[in-house]
């Protein structure tokens, strides 16, 4: 009788060293991603009925990577985002620098905190959380 042979040849995954590549897990050495700057609502905001739904505009984040930017967006009744009321990730990036998201609905008579960061798969920015002026 013949003798038979199998050969297992075992598979080894290898990290990509392209920055575009979708396997290449973060961070990557080098890349900074500025947080973006609120520009609308300002922190705190209370509206009305007639002016749902809102709008949440932010300035784009620079970065110095070549991967694309995906925007988060969280709002919240109190300043620490303990109690968050609306969250939606994985945005991305609007033209004209500013990246929007609307809100369908949300309670009258409250305070409301938002905050954004941006992330290219790799590496994270920080939250903006306060609203500033150019």
């Amino acid at each position: 009788p013949a003798a038979m042979f199998v050969t297992l040849a075992a598979c080894q995954a290898k990290k990509s060293e392209n920055p575009l590549s979708p396997s290449l897990a973060g961070p990557i050495p080098g890349v900074e991603i500025s947080a973006p700057r609120l520009l609308e609502p300002s922190q705190g905001f209370k509206f009305k009925e007639n002016q749902q739904p809102i709008r949440l505009v932010a300035e784009n984040s620079s970065t110095t990577g070549v991967r694309k930017l995906l925007y988060y967006f969280e709002v919240a009744s109190d300043a620490g985002f303990a109690n968050k009321v609306y969250a939606r990730g994985g945005i991305p990036e609007g033209d004209g620098g500013r990246t929007s998201v609307q809100i369908d609905a949300l309670e009258l008579g409250r305070s409301y905190y938002w905050r954004v960061w941006t992330d290219d798969g790799a590496n994270k920015s920080t939250s903006s959380t306060k609203r500033t002026r150019a």
